[in-house]
């Protein structure tokens, strides 16, 4: 992490030090510049001829600019006929609502009530990820996505040779392996923490009516915002064109967004070149300037206050940005500038964000005596919003006619459109839409998927574009616990973040309990997806290091399953097929096996048909508060070459788990079932329960406070969990657990079953790696006080 935030730096600093000797101001990028400035200075003389030219310009400042809300609320009262509005990152931002009619109200409202969190980050509901995608995420601590290139060809007769008993390198395989690298892992690397896929939304949902590449000079009030092209080095001042992508290409903070990319310019956050845009107002004809600046003052460089990367970071913006803030400064009338000690451009809290509103409203009370003098220097004239106001989708639902999809070929586009909820004509609202791009965007196939709709008037054309990313992945994750000691998982996934075809999927499970995973898919332009599956899993219970061992057995178990998925039914996804499985149990030592079972040691090749239906839209696989997990699998299975002839006998489980919260408290109720219809059941298929997590040594394990490994238990059991969750602070949780089980071989003898139970206190801390936990724990099934450590993933 370290090493990327010190590349991140050096990057933003070589562009802006890359800036100063080219243009740092005004215009130049777009053949329409000239035309467009002459355009404007030409309506600047005619407002001219009775009335000073204002302008406002809104300063860069990420969560400050909840103080250029405030300034701009105090400043309603004198309603000034505003003739141009200009800002730079959140300035551009909160200009271009403002130009198309947004209220400052309307906008305070706004920034108190959107979740930053998320706002700042490409996170999509639970609800539109496929089950694949979850399974994924809940075992994959890094995931590097890349492409392959197959003009890098590596021919190994060329690569090397062992004269004089030495390995050496040919240069071309030097030469190829370094394009491997280059075109394959390092092209494939993001550019920002995120795309912008939900601050993508904010900006749509609130612009209809002026999404249509346009002219910015012709909205009820002129706007202008400021990016920063990498390319040239150069500001690209946004007046035309696509109003979302200047929007959102204004605020891409380096480290925090992907640059936007418009032609074959690569554009970051405009304060990197021009953070106050106070000399672009008065190139546009402006007399008086009001500007809103949120900029800090230049910091203490002396030698002792230089100690770590964000200190030279902040010092050398400072140095290469002061001339220009100085001269922006000089060129204002009428300079509000409010006092925002302590808060940065994260500073998103509810608490810091009032108290910022407030800062801002006092900041322009104080300038009061010059506003005054202003609006006796304008006389009479008031604000008059000329032209229609942009439509906000949160609060309203307008009619679409015709659908376009961009950014994939015809095939792909056809394949997304036949998975889309949405008609021709159909009303949407931000809801609607919200949730169609988050479920094409969940899918994992494209970097990043938004909307417009197009059109200044009902019925509006929906646009849905997107960017495809790489179709390759590799992921890593791994645990360290008190029961496998160390244990990691590798996957290498080969077109699976295509957005239809084939793809395979390798995992492997490097541990005392070793698993081997391969899945083919199909995804067909219609239909459910096709799926092969081969599994070898060898679990091992008969070294333990820790503590009592109730499971001392060891078994192989070789799956093959062929199976069609990602079908939707009421929200759940199910999945239905066939499969083979053979295993073989080498070994039971010192394990009581409780329940009618068959534990002969003899091989075992049973087939079946199974139908499982799934949801899960929690929010958090490990410390959820929100949303539904549920499941329900039904499996018949059989065996013609039985000795006793043919067997055949069925399972059916069930579970769920419902989170409820409530300020710092979670109560997750659990419940867990599973039945086994028939006699003499192969002990591989019988109920097992234990451990901190469920399927560690066989699929069926249910997890048991109480109990670190596993247990064998009879033909029926029920199992009900609560943990009540207290975040203690962030990423920190206090866990008390209580759980019972109830397990009896047939129904006709469930009132003679046996009752286990189990209780438990932890402690949990939640890494970018997953979470690191401990907790103490006492069952009826032990006897005694356990304990169990672990950090990590589960899998």
């Amino acid at each position: 992490m370290k090493r990327v935030i010190i590349i991140l730096a050096m990057v933003f600093v070589s562009v802006v030090a890359w800036g100063q000797d080219k243009s740092s101001a005004g215009f130049g990028l777009d053949p329409s510049d000239e035309a467009a400035v002459a355009w404007m200075r030409a309506r600047s003389d005619s407002i001219r001829a009775h009335r000073p030219v204002i302008a406002l310009v809104l300063s860069g400042g990420g969560a400050k600019g909840a103080a250029t809300i405030g300034a701009l609320k105090y400043m309603e009262k004198y309603e000034f006929p505003i003739d141009m509005a200009l800002g730079t990152s959140v300035g551009g931002l909160l200009g271009g609502f403002y130009a198309i009619g947004y209220s400052p109200d309307y906008l305070a409202d706004l920034i108190r009530s959107l979740d930053w969190d998320l706002v700042l980050s490409d996170i999509v509901d639970p609800r539109f990820l496929p089950r694949r995608r979850i399974d994924y995420n809940e075992k994959f601590a890094l995931s590097f996505p890349f492409y392959y290139r197959d003009e890098v060809n590596l021919d190994l007769s060329d690569f090397a040779d062992f004269t004089d008993g030495r390995l050496n390198l040919s240069a071309t395989a030097v030469e190829d392996a370094t394009r491997l690298v280059g075109d394959n892992l390092l092209k494939s690397l993001p550019s920002g923490a995120a795309y912008g896929f939900n601050v993508n939304q904010v900006i749509s949902s609130r612009t209809v009516g002026y999404s249509d590449s346009t002219d910015f000079f012709k909205f009820p009030i002129p706007f202008a915002c400021v990016s920063t092209d990498i390319v040239s080095g150069k500001a690209k001042v946004w007046h035309n064109g696509s109003l979302n992508l200047a929007m959102r290409s204004t605020m891409s903070i380096p480290g925090i967004y992907v640059p936007a990319r418009s032609g074959n310019m690569v554009l970051l956050d405009g304060g990197m070149r021009n953070n106050f845009p106070v000399d672009i107002a008065k190139d546009l004809g402006a007399d008086i300037v009001i500007g809103i600046d949120l900029i800090n003052d230049h910091p203490d460089m002396s030698a002792d206050k230089i100690r770590n990367i964000k200190d030279v970071v902040m010092g050398a913006l400072s140095m290469f940005a002061g001339d220009s803030y100085d001269r922006s400064i000089k060129a204002l009338d009428i300079h509000i500038k409010p006092d925002l000690t302590g808060y940065n451009l994260l500073s998103f809290s509810s608490e810091a964000v009032e108290f910022m509103l407030l800062r801002g409203y006092r900041a322009a009370e104080e300038m009061a005596p010059q506003l005054d003098s202003l609006r006796a220097v304008i006389g009479p004239e008031k604000m008059q919003f000329k032209g229609h106001r942009a439509v906000d989708l949160e609060g309203k639902s307008v009619l679409i006619d015709g659908i376009s999809i961009t950014g994939v070929g015809e095939k792909d586009a056809a394949y997304i459109r036949s998975r889309l909820y949405l008609k021709d004509s159909s009303f949407v609202n931000s809801r609607i839409l919200g949730d169609e791009v988050s479920r094409i965007f969940g899918g994992g196939s494209f970097d990043y998927v938004n909307y417009e709709l197009l059109g200044t008037g009902e019925p509006y054309k929906l646009h849905i574009y997107g960017q495809k990313g790489p179709v390759h992945r590799f992921g890593v994750g791994f645990r360290l616990d008190t029961e496998e000691i160390v244990t990691a998982v590798l996957n290498l996934g080969l077109n699976t973040n295509s957005v239809r075809g084939s793809s395979l999927d390798l995992t492997t499970r490097i541990s005392p309990n070793p698993l081997f995973d391969m899945v083919y898919r199909f995804v067909p332009s219609k239909g459910p997806a096709f799926n092969l599956r081969n599994s070898i899993r060898f679990t091992d219970r008969n070294s333990v290091l820790f503590g009592e061992n109730y499971f001392n057995v060891s078994f192989w178990d070789i799956k093959q399953e062929l199976y069609l998925s990602a079908i939707n039914l009421l929200g759940y996804n199910v999945s239905a097929g066939i499969g083979n499985d053979y295993h073989r149990l080498r070994r039971i030592a010192g394990t009581t096996v409780v329940g009618d079972y068959d534990s002969s040691l003899d091989l075992r090749n049973f087939q079946n048909v199974f139908v499982s239906a799934r949801k899960n839209t929690l929010n958090s696989s490990y410390f959820p508060e929100t949303g539904v997990s549920a499941g329900l699998r039904g499996e018949l299975i059989s065996n013609p070459f039985h000795k006793g002839g043919v067997k055949t006998f069925g399972t059916v489980s069930a579970d769920a788990v419902l989170p409820v919260s409530f300020w710092r408290f979670s109560f997750v109720p659990q419940c867990y079932m599973r039945f086994i219809m028939g006699g003499n059941i192969p002990l591989y298929y019988a109920n097992i329960v234990g451990g901190d997590f469920g399927g560690r040594y066989a699929d069926q394990q249910i997890p048991f406070m109480g109990l670190n490994n596993a247990t064998f238990k009879r033909n029926n059991i029920g199992v009900g969990r609560v943990d009540l969750r207290y975040r203690a602070a962030s990423n920190h949780y206090i866990t008390v657990t209580g759980n019972a089980s109830w397990d009896f071989i047939n129904f006709r003898q469930i009132g003679s079953g046996e009752l286990a139970w189990g209780v438990g206190a932890g402690y949990a801390y939640n890494t970018i790696v997953g979470p690191i936990k401990f907790n103490l724990h006492y069952s009826s099934i032990t006897g005694g006080l356990g304990g169990y450590l672990a950090v990590g993933l589960n899998f």
